[in-house]
């Protein structure tokens, strides 16, 4: 199975401005993971459950951290930190959920190439233009 959500994050995470055009908000993170999965749906290249970790992340701020309501990590979020640069505010509570769950980012280095070029020459995908 892909792996594009925890590359995405990796890379959100090192290069948030020069990788996505500036944006720093958790609701652009959000709209461009949900953008970049509805686009592997119609191209056929979505499997089952690969998106799985942003669903347990929810549950972990709604149940484990934040001992609330169940809501979307990127409500929670915007309701924790509701300044316009909140995506800190993401990596930071994603950083406590992935220790939690004994996850490892990937490194730069692993990164699969279809990512390579943007990272080197600091510029997002042209479709995202």
């Amino acid at each position: 199975m892909d792996n594009w959500v925890l590359e995405l994050l990796s890379l959100w995470r090192i290069l948030p401005a020069a990788m996505f055009g500036g944006q720093t908000s958790v609701r652009d993170l959000d709209l461009f993971l949900f953008a970049y999965k509805s686009a592997r749906i119609a191209a056929g290249l979505y499997e089952r459950d690969e998106d799985k970790i942003l669903r347990d992340f929810s549950v972990w701020l709604c149940n484990v951290r934040f001992s609330r309501r169940p809501a979307s990590w990127c409500e929670v979020i915007r309701e924790t930190d509701p300044a316009e640069d909140n995506v800190n505010t993401f990596f930071a509570l994603f950083e406590e959920f992935r220790v939690y769950i004994n996850l490892n980012w990937i490194p730069a280095s692993q990164i699969p190439d279809r990512w390579h070029w943007h990272v080197t020459h600091g510029t997002h995908p042209d479709w995202l233009d």
